[in-house]
């Protein structure tokens, strides 16, 4: 299972990179944008 959790987490990375990375597009959603970020590290650590 850890095998498939891992890929599981990666995809999740992804999608979450890519939305982060069409979002700094809109200066609107910078902010919100980082602190996803924030968050999403400190998920991780």
């Amino acid at each position: 299972m850890p095998h498939s959790k891992h890929s599981f987490t990666s995809k999740r990375l992804y999608f979450f990179y890519h939305n982060m990375l069409l979002s700094l597009r809109e200066k609107e959603k910078a902010e919100m944008v980082t602190f996803h970020l924030y968050l999403f590290t400190i998920i991780l650590i």
